[in-house]
C-alpha cells in the first residue's frame, strides 16, 4: 500500500512566463537600488537620526541574512544610545531579540522584547512599542502559547489603529489569523485574513492579496471544504502573476495541485504540480522542489504509471540525500520498495526495504514504522513467505495498539491539566472575591422566592416540553424501526425470489433445453426447433440476470470485490471511467453481509444517479478508515446540482439512500456546484 504526503508549497504559469519574470526583474533591480541608497544614507548623510533608521531600514531588508541583520541592528543601537534617540533604541533592541528568536535563542529573545517594551512603555514611542509587541508575539505563537500571542497581537493592533500604519496593519491582520487557524478556531481565523485581504486591496498591494487568498484557503482545507479551498487557492494565481512573485505562483500550483490529487483528478494534479516542480527548479527552490518531486510520484502511482513512480521516487532518494532530509528519505525508500514490489522487480524492492528499515531507528517515529512493518508484511505474504508475513504484521499490530494507547493518554493528561488549570483559577476568583460574593449572597436572598417560582415554572414548561420531545423521539425511533423491518422484509423476499428463479426456474428452464436437444431430427421441423432453443438460452439468460440483480452475486467475495466488479463493468462501456481506490487494511476487515449488502445498494443508487444525470466523465469511489469510522467518498466531475434538491426530491432513489445511512447510523453529506461536479461522503461507524 503507498502512503503519500501533500504539503503545500509554490510554482508559476508558463503562458505568463515573459511578463512574470519581466516584473521579477524589475522588482529585483528596484530592491538593490533601495538598499544602495539606504547604505550611502547610512554611512553619510549628516543627520544622525537618518542615519539610524537607514540602518534599521537596512535589518529589516536583511531579515533572511541573520548576520547582516545583526550587524546593522547592533549599529543602529549604539548610534541610537549615543544621541539619546529612543525610538530608534527600542527598534534597534527588537531587531537584536529577532536575531535571537530566529538562532532559536528562546530565553534570549523574550529579554531582548521585554526590555524593548518595557522601555517603551516608560517613554510612550507607540510606533516602536507596536513593533516589539508584534515581534513578540510571534515567539510567542512559536511557542504555541496562543493566548498570550493574541494578547500581544492585540496590544499592537490598538497602537497601528491609532497610528494609522496600514503597512503594520495589514501584516497583523494576517498573523492573528494565522493564531486562530492553528487553535482551529476557523470563523475567527477567516475574519481576520478578510480584513487583511481588504486592507492589500486598498493599497494595491498584489502580493499580499494572494496570501491572504492563500491562508483562506488553507482553512477551508482545514475544515475539509476542499471545493472552497480550491477556489481560493486558483484566485491566488492572478495576483501572483501581478506581483511578479514567482515563488507566490509555486505555492498556488502546488496547493491546486494537492487538492485535485484528493478529487481523484489525477490529469489536473499532475498538471499543476509538474508547474510547481518546473518553478521550483528555476528557483532553485531545492526543499519544495524535494515535495514536488514526491508528490509527482504518488500521482503517477496512482495511475499505475509505475516505472514513471520508480524514477520519481528514485529522483527524491538523490534529492533527500543531498538536503539531508531524512524523513523523506526513509519514505522514498519504502514507497519505491512497494512500487518494485508490484513492478516484480523483488531484489530491489528488499533492498529498499531495507534501507528504509535501516532510518526508522534513527527517525523514532512509531507511525511510520508500523506502515513499513504493514508494507513488508503484505510484500513476503503475496510471496509466500508467511512466517516473515506474520512476524511483521505481529510487529505492525502492536505498534498500532501502542499509539492508540499513547492518543488516550494524551487526551487524559490534557483534560487533567485544563481539569487543574480550571481548579486553580476557580480558587482564585474565590479567594480575590470574597467580600463579592457576600453580597451577592444577600442579594440571592432576596431573590430567592422570584428564582423558586420561575424555577417552578420552568419545570412545568421543561416536564411539557420534555413529554413532546419523548413522543416525538419514540415516534422518530419507531418510524426507523419500521422502515428497517420493511428493509429486512424486502431483503428476505428478494433472497426468496432469487432462490425460487435460479433453483426452481432456472433448473426447470434447463430440463426444457436438455429434452428439446434430444429430440429426433426432423428437417420439416428444425428451423422451429432452432428458434425454440435460442428463445429458451435467452430466457435463462433473462432469469440470471433478474437473481443477480436481486442478490450481487459479487457480494460472495466481499464488499471490496463486488465494488471493483461494479466499477469494472462500467469502464467495459468507454463512456465513463470509475476509479475505485479501497485502502489497503480494509482488505482483510470483515464487514456483516448485512452491512455490505446495505452499503452496496447505496452505493449503486449514487452511481446510478451520476450515470443517469451527471453527464461526467469520471466517477470516483474511496473508501477509507478514519477515527474509528468508515469513510467513503463517491465524486464525479460532471455538471453538479442543487444538493437541496435532495430532501425535496420526490423519487425514491435518494430517500432510499439516505434511509439506508439513517439505518446504518451514518452521516451524509453532499457539496456540488455547477460545472464543478459532485462531491458525497458518507461517515459510518465500524
Amino acid at each position: 500500500m503507498m502512503r503519500f504526503f501533500f504539503i503545500p508549497c509554490c510554482r508559476r504559469l508558463k503562458k505568463s512566463l515573459f511578463p512574470a519574470c519581466l516584473m521579477l526583474l524589475c522588482s529585483v533591480f528596484a530592491l538593490a537600488q533601495h538598499k544602495d541608497s539606504l547604505l550611502r544614507v547610512a554611512r553619510t548623510h549628516q543627520t544622525d537620526t537618518l542615519r539610524i533608521n537607514a540602518y534599521l531600514e537596512l535589518a529589516s531588508a536583511f531579515r533572511k541574512d541573520p548576520a547582516l541583520l545583526q550587524h546593522y541592528a547592533d549599529t543602529a543601537l549604539l548610534l541610537s544610545q549615543k544621541i539619546d534617540y529612543t525610538s530608534g533604541t527600542i527598534r534597534a533592541m527588537a531587531y537584536q531579540a529577532l536575531v535571537h528568536q530566529l538562532a532559536g535563542e528562546a530565553e534570549a529573545a523574550k529579554k531582548g522584547y521585554g526590555n524593548a517594551i518595557s522601555l517603551a512603555r516608560q517613554t510612550r514611542h507607540k510606533n516602536a512599542a507596536g513593533l516589539a509587541y508584534r515581534n513578540y508575539a510571534g515567539l510567542l505563537k512559536d511557542e504555541r502559547r496562543y493566548d498570550e500571542a493574541l494578547a500581544y497581537n492585540d496590544t499592537a493592533l490598538k497602537i497601528f489603529t491609532g497610528t494609522k500604519d496600514s503597512l503594520q496593519l495589514e501584516t497583523l491582520y494576517g498573523n492573528i489569523g494565522r493564531i486562530y487557524l492553528e487553535k482551529d478556531q476557523f470563523s475567527e481565523a477567516i475574519k481576520y485574513f478578510l480584513t487583511g485581504m481588504a486592507a492589500y486591496e486598498r493599497s494595491g498591494n498584489d502580493f499580499g492579496i494572494s496570501k491572504a487568498y492563500n491562508d483562506i484557503g488553507t482553512v477551508y482545507e482545514r475544515m475539509g471544504d476542499n471545493q472552497r479551498a480550491l477556489a481560493s487557492f486558483l484566485s491566488m494565481i492572478e495576483p501572483a502573476q501581478r506581483s511578479g512573485k514567482e515563488e507566490q505562483l509555486a505555492i498556488a500550483y502546488q496547493n491546486i495541485g494537492t487538492i485535485y490529487y484528493r478529487q481523484m483528478k489525477d490529469s489536473l494534479a499532475l498538471t499543476y504540480i509538474h508547474r510547481a516542480y518546473d518553478l521550483n527548479k528555476k528557483l532553485g527552490r531545492q526543499g519544495s522542489l524535494l515535495i514536488s518531486v514526491f508528490n509527482l510520484a504518488g500521482v503517477e502511482n496512482r495511475l499505475m504509471h509505475y516505472p514513471e513512480a520508480a524514477r520519481l521516487f528514485e529522483e527524491c532518494i538523490v534529492l533527500a540525500r543531498e538536503q539531508e532530509n531524512d524523513y523523506v528519505l526513509a519514505a522514498s525508500f519504502q514507497n519505491a520498495a512497494v512500487v518494485y514490489s508490484i513492478m516484480k522487480q523483488d531484489a530491489k524492492a528488499v533492498r529498499y526495504f531495507n534501507e528504509a528499515l535501516e532510518r526508522e531507528v534513527a527517525l523514532n517515529d512509531a507511525q511510520f514504522t508500523m506502515l513499513l512493518f504493514e508494507d513488508l508484511g503484505s510484500f513476503y505474504r503475496d510471496r509466500g513467505d508467511y512466517k516473515k508475513a506474520y512476524d511483521y504484521m505481529i510487529i505492525a499490530g502492536k505498534l498500532k495498539d501502542s499509539l492508540r494507547s499513547v492518543d488516550k493518554e494524551v487526551a487524559i493528561a490534557s483534560l487533567q491539566e485544563q481539569f487543574e488549570t480550571e481548579k486553580k483559577e476557580r480558587r482564585i476568583a474565590e479567594l480575590n472575591n470574597k467580600s463579592t460574593r457576600q453580597q451577592l449572597m444577600i442579594r440571592q436572598e432576596k431573590d430567592r422566592q422570584k428564582i423558586l417560582f420561575a424555577g417552578l415554572s420552568a419545570l412545568v414548561l421543561l416536564t411539557a416540553g420534555g413529554a413532546a420531545f419523548y413522543i416525538q423521539r419514540n415516534k422518530a425511533r419507531q418510524e426507523k424501526a419500521q422502515f428497517s423491518s420493511v428493509l429486512d422484509a424486502e431483503q428476505k423476499e428478494r433472497m426468496r425470489i432469487a432462490r425460487d428463479l435460479h433453483d426452481s426456474i432456472g433448473q426447470m428452464l434447463s430440463v426444457v433445453k436438455m429434452q428439446l436437444s434430444s429430440l429426433p431430427a426432423d428437417p420439416a421441423a428444425q428451423a422451429h426447433l432452432s428458434g425454440t432453443q435460442t428463445l429458451v438460452d435467452k430466457t435463462i439468460q433473462e432469469v440470471r440476470h433478474i437473481s443477480h440483480n436481486l442478490i450481487p452475486e459479487e457480494l460472495n467475495f466481499g464488499l471490496i470485490s463486488a465494488l471493483e466488479d461494479l466499477g469494472d463493468k462500467i469502464n467495459k462501456t468507454e463512456e465513463v471511467k470509475v476509479v475505485v481506490a479501497i485502502a489497503a487494511e480494509l482488505n482483510t476487515f470483515t464487514f456483516s453481509k448485512q452491512f455490505e449488502l446495505s452499503l452496496y445498494r447505496i452505493i449503486q443508487e449514487i452511481v446510478s444517479n451520476m450515470l443517469k444525470h451527471a453527464q461526467a466523465k469520471q466517477i470516483s469511489i474511496s473508501m477509507q478508515q478514519r477515527s474509528g469510522l468508515l469513510v467513503l467518498d463517491i465524486s464525479d466531475d460532471g455538471k453538479g446540482f442543487d444538493p437541496a434538491s435532495v430532501s425535496e426530491g420526490k423519487g425514491l432513489g435518494w430517500k432510499n439512500i439516505l434511509a439506508r445511512v439513517s439505518l446504518l447510523n451514518g452521516k451524509m453529506n453532499i457539496q456540488s456546484e455547477r460545472i464543478r461536479g459532485t462531491q458525497i461522503q458518507i461517515t459510518l461507524p465500524q
